[in-house]
């Protein structure tokens, strides 16, 4: 999927968290979320017919994140990705090791 892409495609910012759970002051469980890398993607939202088809199995509600293949930050399946204000569970990594152009990431919105 990455070979049909231009960098000047990767035009929408996409911000890589963690959240983990702690305590506040007073003993409270509570989320904290950390940002862990910030970077330009190609985003790809699934046509009418691709949410037909994938309905009722592992694909639906996904998202393609296509991103440079070199970032800063080693990602990994452990992070969410934040794009307009929604929230993506990351579902599957495919780096491209022979050309080192494009890594493809599928994710999933969270409700």
């Amino acid at each position: 999927m990455g070979r049909f892409v231009n960098t000047g495609d990767l035009n929408e910012r996409i911000v890589f968290i963690k959240k983990e759970n702690s305590k506040d002051d007073f003993g409270e469980n509570i989320v904290l979320e950390e940002t862990i890398h910030e970077c330009y993607a190609c985003v790809q939202e699934q046509f009418l017919s691709d949410v037909k088809s994938t309905i009722g199995t592992v694909l639906e509600d996904t998202t393609t994140f296509i991103i440079r293949y070199q970032q800063r930050e080693k990602i990994t399946r452990t992070m969410r990705i934040k794009w307009r204000e929604q929230e993506y569970e990351i579902e599957k990594i495919n780096p491209d090791p022979r050309k080192r152009q494009f890594t493809t990431i599928i994710a999933k919105a969270i409700e």
